[in-house]
């Protein structure tokens, strides 16, 4: 039976075999493994950020590999796409398998674009590229990040961007919290706050502390994309049926997919509910998408008043 599975350290030495025996024996690609370097280090060069690197497995050995490099920028490289000569063709379907899987992930990580470098002699792997979509591409036309090898003659590029409808509509759910998601609901929102303010004490007490959000009889959400938590909300119990719609923070690969508008609902139908006495929030005048979705859903301003943080200066209600 044939498994794809992230690269292990145990599988180097077999990685470095199949690469090499596929380059310099049946190709005759003039490369050795000290000009590939990042073959000895696999987990520090390619799995870092959204980037990683695949083996697929035939009875515990190593038959085929794959490797996506985050560039950055929403670009992805893929590299290091091999597969054992015995095993390659439609009757197993490795190469595809690889290549889908990669794609999938990199359009998880909210990549928009792959390219790859080759060589004129590997016409098998061009035709293979082009069947899947890939474009031929001038060498000066590919973005700077991309990380180029010096023996590649030929390049391709293909745009993986997802329409966002079809993401909302197939993957998308608003789940309750759960304690396995703890990291996640501090993640997400430490990296929103960071991003435009700082994180201040009363987050910490909070995001540190989610389960007793949900004693004080509030509840927490977020909204899963696949198996990824992408964001979060919370109602937050102020005492005496008054809740905080708060923690509101969608993760940036999955922004621009109106996210953030459905936990505020989410979140807005779980006070009502409650039968909740007042709904209200803080936020920052600066931060203008979000605001703008806050007065489409019907919060209103209201005067300020005393709050917990440094970066509020705008209170809104919403009419129950």
């Amino acid at each position: 039976m044939i498994q794809i599975q992230p690269f292990e350290n145990q599988y180097t030495d077999q990685v470095v075999d199949l690469i090499l025996t596929i380059q310099q024996k049946e190709f005759q690609v003039p490369i050795t493994i000290n000009e590939q370097q990042d073959l000895l280090d696999i987990p520090n060069f390619y799995q870092q950020k959204y980037g990683n690197f695949w083996v697929a497995l035939y009875e515990g050995k190593v038959i085929g590999s794959i490797a996506l490099i985050d560039c950055g920028e929403n670009v992805g490289a893929i590299r290091k796409m091999f597969v054992k000569k015995e095993f390659r063709g439609k009757e197993y379907g490795i190469a595809q398998k690889l290549l889908d899987l990669l794609t999938t992930e990199a359009q998880k990580a909210g990549m928009t674009n792959l390219y790859l470098g080759t060589l004129e002699r590997l016409q098998a792997a061009i035709r293979f590229y082009i069947r899947n979509g890939f474009e031929a591409i001038e060498k000066q036309n590919i973005p700077s990040v991309f990380p180029f090898m010096p023996v590649d003659t030929h390049f391709f590029e293909k745009n993986i961007q997802i329409n966002p409808q079809e993401i909302m509509e197939n993957n998308v759910q608003i789940i309750e919290y759960q304690q396995a998601y703890k990291d996640d609901f501090k993640r997400i929102n430490v990296e929103w706050i960071e991003t435009f303010f700082k994180v201040e004490p009363h987050d910490l007490e909070q995001l540190e502390a989610p389960d007793e959000i949900i004693a004080n009889g509030g509840q927490i959400f977020l909204a899963k994309l696949g198996d990824e938590i992408v964001g979060t909300s919370a109602l937050i119990h102020d005492g005496d049926g008054i809740y905080e719609l708060a923690k509101m923070g969608v993760t940036p690969k999955a922004q621009g997919l109106g996210l953030g508008k459905k936990l505020c609902v989410k979140t807005i139908d779980e006070a009502k509910a409650r039968k909740a006495k007042g709904l209200y929030l803080l936020s920052n005048t600066a931060l203008k998408p979000a605001i703008s979705i806050y007065k489409s859903i019907g919060f209103v301003e209201v005067p300020l008043g005393k709050t917990f943080y440094e970066r509020t200066d705008i209170k809104m209600d919403y009419p129950l």
